[in-house]
């Protein structure tokens, strides 16, 4: 009986391996273009579910495009706590890796398609622009 514990728990490891080196890429990718721990990208990328996810990483895979991980990201970090100073300190990491600071409405809508299934409302989306930019 250990023994089939054994080869279950063997075989979920690597399907795992095999199967996620791509989110964890990615994952790194984001987090090392505005200096976060990976992980943290990795938690979005599970909360976008499974299709969303995969949609993600791979339009991150073909487009070579990070901006579009990078404000997904933080976007996701926003949508968690919408306090002004924390949009502010997102803001300010944008900067100091070189991208803008201010949303516009096609990045904002791209973060919320890829984000419909962790809990974002795709009507919220100019008022979410907005409140960024002003803060």
């Amino acid at each position: 009986m250990l023994g089939y514990i054994l080869v279950v728990v063997v075989v979920v490891i690597i399907g795992y391996l095999v199967i996620s080196p791509k989110p964890k890429a990615s994952a790194k990718s984001i987090g090392q273009a505005i200096n976060v721990k990976p992980a943290l990208v990795d938690k979005m990328i599970c909360d976008m579910g499974e299709q969303r996810g995969h949609l993600f990483v791979n339009r991150l895979t073909v487009s070579n495009d990070i901006s579009i991980g990078v404000y997904t990201f933080i976007i996701f970090q926003v949508l968690k706590n919408a306090h002004p100073q924390n949009i502010q300190w997102w803001k300010e990491k944008l900067l100091k890796h070189g991208y803008e600071a201010n949303l516009g409405l096609e990045v904002a809508e791209t973060a919320f398609m890829f984000l419909k299934d962790a809990k974002t409302d795709i009507g919220d989306i100019v008022k979410f622009v907005y409140i960024f930019n002003k803060s």
